[in-house]
């Protein structure tokens, strides 16, 4: 995968009117911004089409910087000065301060999701952790974004396996006693989007977040009737993942999960259609 630096993207100094030179109009796009992040005290990072602004919160709309990606960013996160944003298969970082794109890696024929970043226990620099839709989660330095390691997911029978769930991460430092005793890592969690009509066999993965190594998996034999997994959310003081899955033509199939974090074994489960 190549790796570039990339500095020669526009921008809008800090104070500069919108671009459009209208709030009425700028207010009006919000019905079409895809991302809402806070950058700071009334700061926030907006996207529409291929259009990325830092915009003033409130009713000026003033553009402090806007950027162009190559096709349409659909998710970010921000972590110190950085942006770190996902535009089909490029990732990239964004100085948040400028709105120039210092750095950025291409997944060839790989749509990412939103990335995840997080500073690992005995880390020197922050790791952000992205799935695709080819069934892949990956670890990347988030100074260089060079891959430090790959996880597959997909089945040897289904290549069109994917991930559309953005992962989780649970951190050991800020994690309880009871998840301290029993890892010594911090864990990410994924789930699948199994394809070739499988509706009935998803899983969710519990991968070492420093190395991608497997540390459980619910649902490893297929008994559990999970159809693709649309999303997670951790509860740090339950050591839980809670995991939202779709419902496809099984009466009795369940769409809410709540995993052990530390173990992936199956808390409870319930039917919300």
């Amino acid at each position: 995968m190549k790796i570039e630096d990339v500095r020669t993207h526009a921008v809008v100094p800090r104070g500069a009117p919108a671009t459009n030179g209208s709030s009425k109009h700028s207010r009006s796009l919000l019905a079409r911004w895809l991302l809402n992040l806070a950058l700071g005290a009334g700061v926030s990072l907006l996207v529409a089409g291929l259009a990325v602004l830092a915009a003033e919160c409130g009713s000026s709309g003033n553009t402090f910087w806007s950027f162009t990606a190559v096709t349409a960013p659909t998710q970010a996160a921000v972590a110190g000065t950085n942006i770190y944003m996902s535009a089909g298969s490029r990732m990239s970082i964004v100085d948040q301060t400028t709105g120039l794109e210092t750095r950025s890696n291409i997944f060839p024929g790989v749509t990412l999701g939103r990335p995840v970043v997080a500073r690992l226990r005995g880390g020197a620099r922050d790791t952000v952790i992205v799935a695709g839709s080819t069934g892949y989660a990956y670890g990347l330095d988030a100074a260089t974004l060079v891959t430090n390691w790959t996880r597959s997911t997909v089945r040897g029978s289904c290549a069109s396996d994917s991930i559309s769930a953005a992962p989780v991460i649970q951190l050991w430092e800020n994690s309880d006693a009871s998840f301290r005793a029993a890892r010594t890592n911090d864990i990410v969690m994924v789930g699948t989007h199994y394809a070739c009509g499988t509706t009935a066999a998803n899983r969710v993965y519990g991968l070492d977040a420093g190395s991608g190594a497997v540390l459980w998996m619910f649902n490893a034999t297929g008994s559990s009737q999970i159809d693709a997994v649309n999303g997670l959310a951790l509860d740090y003081s339950r050591n839980t993942v809670y995991v939202a899955s779709y419902k496809t033509g099984v009466s009795a199939q369940h769409t809410v999960w709540a995993l052990n974090t530390m173990t992936g074994a199956k808390r409870w489960s319930v039917d919300l259609s």
